[in-house]
């Protein structure tokens, strides 16, 4: 399970590193449009492609941003198992059994509205004998 987050958290990592590297040529691509607009017809064109080149460098921002983050995350997880003496299969450890115990006296099953009584229920008889409690007359 480790694992399995540890390269989820490298892949995010690496997803946001590309979308960062595209929008940064996105950004050039629409900065080098503006200064054309702009030589050409002033500030109409050129206002917009400059306005988009920004919004492009901090997308790229944001995602540089959050590729550190999940990479960061990624190797937390590796120091905080290895703190905790876990394995590659365990995701935590745990002395607790997942065993149910035995069901109290005091619990006891309600039925929606409209089901039928639970003791009322028929069994076909080949299951009857496989379901019954223990000292419970068959």
């Amino acid at each position: 399970m480790r694992e399995h987050l540890h390269k989820l958290f490298v892949r995010q990592a690496e997803h946001h590193a590309t979308t960062a590297t595209h929008h940064i040529s996105l950004s050039k691509h629409h900065r080098s449009l503006a200064d054309i607009h702009k030589a050409d017809d002033g500030d109409g064109a050129g206002d917009l492609h400059a306005h988009i080149a920004d919004a492009h460098e901090a997308m790229a921002t944001e995602h540089a941003s959050m590729g550190a983050a999940t990479l960061a995350c990624a190797k937390a997880l590796q120091h905080t198992a290895k703190a905790f003496g876990m394995n590659d299969d365990a995701l935590e450890p745990s002395p607790i059994s997942r065993v149910v115990p035995d069901a109290p006296s005091t619990l006891r099953a309600i039925p929606r509205h409209g089901a039928p009584d639970i003791s009322k229920l028929s069994l076909d008889p080949t299951l009857e004998k496989m379901f019954r409690i223990d000292g419970e007359n068959a």
